[in-house]
């Protein structure tokens, strides 16, 4: 496919119609490679937005299969078990207001996500930032964050 492309372009004058038949082989290429996965869009959207009161288990059984395929097949569409990815979407969770909402005092929101006390947060905290959330949380990440820029 790739020689056809060059192929093609180096046959082509006029700018305009390398840059269309580029797209054009693109496009192509990227339908013959795309992913439906609709399911696997689901469940990882479902594990998201309901981190704390979803068992991984339960995911699995509605999906029909067995823990260690849903493992599997959740690691091949994110490149995260879903057990890290669960941890992901509770620190976004936590993180995300403190930030918008410029907060220091990080401890009834990481409560409020799950986290089981104050050292269990700051210990993931520090697996996922290499810093504390004291260290982290102060007025300079507070100016620009990439939730927000404009803030």
């Amino acid at each position: 496919m790739g020689k056809n492309i060059l192929r093609s372009l180096n046959n082509t004058q006029n700018i305009t119609q390398v840059i269309k038949d580029l797209e054009l082989s693109l496009m192509k290429l990227l339908e013959r490679h795309k992913k439906s996965s609709t399911t696997w869009d689901h469940a990882i959207q479902e594990l998201y937005h309901n981190h704390s009161d979803i068992k991984l288990s339960e995911l699995s059984q509605e999906l029909n299969i067995s823990y260690r395929h849903f493992r599997r097949k959740f690691m091949e569409e994110t490149g995260f078990t879903p057990k890290h990815f669960q941890k992901l979407a509770r620190f976004h969770a936590t993180l995300k207001p403190l930030l918008i909402g410029k907060e220091k005092k990080y401890l009834s929101a990481a409560l409020g996500n799950g986290y089981f006390d104050q050292t269990h947060f700051i210990k993931e905290f520090r697996s996922f930032t290499n810093t504390t959330p004291t260290d982290f949380l102060q007025e300079k990440n507070f100016m620009s964050h990439f939730y927000y820029p404009h803030l």
